[in-house]
């Protein structure tokens, strides 16, 4: 079952917003 988005990309992402 692929997600429609990397996981990945959106923490990195997430991460970035947070900093």
């Amino acid at each position: 079952m692929p997600l429609p988005f990397d996981l990945e990309e959106v923490i990195v992402h997430l991460q970035n917003l947070v900093q």
